[in-house]
């Protein structure tokens, strides 16, 4: 019956125009999605070499400068040279520490057959090996949910701390995962700096867009604030009564 009465509007000289516009629109959508897709594995793959790059060169470089640091140390005549030497050091086991956290956040384990709770507490519990700011995770998620959602939830979940990690210097983030009935609700809070209600759009980088992206791929809503201490809140909710718009990547 659809068919019909879209070949009618279709040969109606008023419709065609129309229905063009919209199934222009559709096929756009389309584009759009499969678009934002492609640049997520590109994105995924990027954020994997960068993370082999950290682990396995840069580290391993500041290994090698804090231990010639170190030697000489004790080869130092005079207590002020000797301390500043001994601050520098310090400095490198922290920036050491800060890039074993940027790695693991950049590429943490995927999400496997135990499901979005179990990944996104496995990650947590990695990440608070690492990390300066402490991590709370709470969730009441223990089925799977549609891959889609899974995969789109655990990568916005990611993207949040980065962005957190990069931009916010919080002492505590707090991910809580629950469903609500028909509907999943993912929040990320910070106690970092935050920023100013009235300018949310300026703070809104490559990171934050992409979460966007990827919560409305799945048709869900997104909202940025900021949260209850100071900080920023990251909600998202999707239902699941509802046929995701397309793959998440």
């Amino acid at each position: 019956m659809e068919q019909g009465f879209s070949a009618r509007f279709a040969n109606d000289a008023s419709g065609a125009p129309l229905l063009r516009l919209v199934e222009s629109s559709i096929d756009a959508r389309a584009e759009k999605r499969a678009l934002f897709r492609l640049l997520a594995r590109v994105e995924e793959m990027e954020r994997h070499r960068i993370a082999r790059e950290l682990h396995d060169t840069t580290a391993q470089d500041l290994v090698a400068i804090n231990l010639n640091l170190r030697m000489l140390g004790r080869r130092c005549r005079t207590d002020a040279t000797r301390a500043l030497l001994d601050e520098t050091c310090a400095l490198i086991d922290q920036t050491q520490n800060d890039l074993r956290t940027m790695s693991y956040v950049l590429h943490p384990p995927p999400v496997t057959d135990s499901g979005l709770g179990a990944a996104l507490e496995a990650m947590v519990r990695g990440l608070a090996k690492r990390a300066r700011f402490h991590v709370r995770f709470e969730s009441n998620i223990r089925d799977r949910l549609p891959h889609e959602v899974e995969e789109a939830l655990y990568r916005v979940a990611q993207e949040a701390l980065i962005n957190a990690g990069k931009h916010a210097s919080p002492s505590a983030v707090t991910i809580r995962c629950n469903r609500v009935g028909q509907r999943i609700e993912l929040e990320i809070e910070d106690d970092g700096v935050g920023f100013d209600a009235g300018g949310e759009s300026a703070m809104l980088g490559v990171g934050l867009r992409s979460i966007q992206a990827r919560v409305s791929d799945i048709g869900g809503r997104v909202s940025i604030k900021p949260g209850a201490a100071a900080g920023t809140l990251i909600r998202v909710s999707v239902s699941l009564a509802c046929e995701p718009t397309g793959e998440a990547a």
